[in-house]
């Protein structure tokens, strides 16, 4: 079994994580989607959200 990490320790690994998180591509997906949507179905537009 494997010993839990402190708190101090998840963080240092993941400020030295390189490009986007999940969650942040994850979210960025579900924006473009939303943003295909015609006018009357979108929540949000988001003409950005492609190039993320």
């Amino acid at each position: 079994m494997q010993e839990p990490t402190s708190l101090t320790a998840s963080n240092e690994v993941n400020t030295k994580r390189k490009g986007s998180s999940k969650m942040a591509e994850l979210i960025a997906l579900h924006r473009v989607a939303e943003s295909k949507k015609s006018e009357g179905e979108r929540i949000c537009y988001d003409p950005y959200a492609v190039y993320f």
